[in-house]
């Protein structure tokens, strides 16, 4: 049986000070649900729940660079987010 790596991948988990809000899931949340299992260790029933809740905190402690990442990933799939240094929200 093979195993497959569900953690989030290196570019996603570099250690910073800034989070990442979804602010609106668009006009397609499956797709942006998808991008947050992705860029995350969230499980489908908690992704959809963020998507629900939106707008909501996806992740916290990244470098800019992977926050950046991050809200490019859940732009392009129709969502609406943002990052903030931490110590801002």
């Amino acid at each position: 049986m093979k195993l497959f790596n569900r953690g989030p991948k290196a570019v996603y988990t570099e250690p910073g000070e800034f989070r990442v809000v979804l602010q609106l899931p668009g006009a397609q949340p499956l797709l942006v649900v998808r991008e947050l299992r992705r860029v995350s260790t969230l499980d489908l029933e908690a992704a959809v729940a963020v998507v629900k809740d939106a707008p909501a905190i996806v992740v916290e402690g990244l470098s800019e660079a992977s926050a950046g990442a991050v809200v490019e990933r859940l732009v392009r799939a129709g969502g609406r987010a943002v990052t903030h240094p931490m110590e801002n929200l």
